[in-house]
């Protein structure tokens, strides 16, 4: 296997551990999810630091690193870069993402929830299938 295919295995296995038991207990989760990530902007601050060193760093490096003729290598930096982007803006402004993320999960209702841990669960799947498509 590829480097670029670990990385993405890897990847696949944060998404699964942190938003797949929505499926299971969506409120739950979600509550779980905000009073260890989210109670407050500073925390936030740290889980977008997080992002960008476990998540963004990996895929750029892997897609930066990886020969010119290798398939995936775009797609994969394109999403590395979509991860920067997310992070940053936590990062820079944790008090309006606070807010963002706040009023969505306490809008969502529990088939919402669910919804997005399937969701999750399918691009984690995803991810699975392209490491070995790729390799």
């Amino acid at each position: 296997m590829t480097p670029l295919g670990m990385v993405l295995i890897y990847c696949a296995g944060i998404v699964v551990a942190v938003r797949v038991p929505l499926i299971l207990s969506p409120k739950t989760h979600a509550e779980r999810l905000r009073r260890v990530f989210f109670p407050s902007a500073e925390r936030l601050r740290v889980v977008g630091i997080g992002m960008l060193v476990l998540l963004a760093a990996p895929l750029l490096l892997v897609a930066r690193t990886a020969p010119a003729g290798q398939p995936g290598r775009g797609w994969v930096e394109a999403l590395g870069w979509l991860v920067v982007a997310g992070g940053t803006f936590v990062v820079v402004a944790p008090k309006p993402a606070l807010k963002l993320i706040d009023g969505v999960m306490s809008a969502a209702s529990s088939s919402v929830l669910r919804g997005v841990g399937l969701v999750n669960l399918a691009f984690a799947a995803f991810l699975v299938w392209a490491a070995f498509a790729i390799s």
